[in-house]
């Protein structure tokens, strides 16, 4: 796909790799940058990457994608960088190792 890196690179110290739960990419809390944020999801081990709407629906960022998901999950990323769920990063590595850019 045209926004993933080529080549896989280890992660960095400030790098989020996300992770999988039943289907659904996931934030591991150790990604969460914001104290007030980490200790809300105190008691998780992840957090659900999900691209809300102004109407008040949703969708969740599923992996492998399937139609839209490069857009839902870019949405939902922006989402979670900006309340401090993870750091002002512009790449996340994906669950198999190539990075994803997030501003497209």
């Amino acid at each position: 796909m045209s926004n993933q890196a080529t080549t896989n690179r280890p992660p960095t110290p400030s790098t989020v790799t996300l992770q999988i739960e039943d289907g659904i990419l996931c934030l591991p809390l150790s990604g969460i940058t914001d104290a007030l944020m980490r200790d809300f999801f105190k008691d998780e081990e992840t957090v659900l990457l999900i691209c809300q709407y102004p109407a008040g629906d949703h969708d969740l960022a599923h992996w492998p994608f399937c139609e839209d998901g490069e857009r839902i999950l870019r949405s939902a990323l922006y989402d979670a960088r900006e309340q401090g769920l993870m750091p002002d990063a512009k790449t996340v590595v994906l669950p198999d190792g190539t990075e994803f850019v997030i501003d497209k």
